[in-house]
């Protein structure tokens, strides 16, 4: 699961950039998880974010949420879904 986007580094615009959850830290009632960006799948790293949410035992695995809360979030209302 990741999401594309486009994005601007370095004053460039890089189209469907690779966005990828990694390094949840997960507790029973929130979490903090990382975001990277990359050109494509697999390559080098161009950026990394953390984000936080609220996490929710009774609902899906805590990656699938970070990819829900990220959808909600303005910077990544256009991403589509890969």
């Amino acid at each position: 699961m990741a999401l594309l986007k486009t994005i601007s580094y370095k004053g460039l615009a890089i189209q469907n950039a690779y966005h990828k959850v990694t390094g949840a830290q997960i507790t029973k009632v929130n979490m903090s998880f990382d975001c990277t960006a990359s050109s494509a799948a697999g390559a080098e790293t161009l950026t990394k974010n953390t984000y936080f949410c609220d996490y929710d035992l009774n609902r899906d695995n805590p990656i699938k949420q970070a990819y829900e809360h990220l959808k909600t979030l303005p910077e990544f209302s256009d991403a589509e879904d890969v």
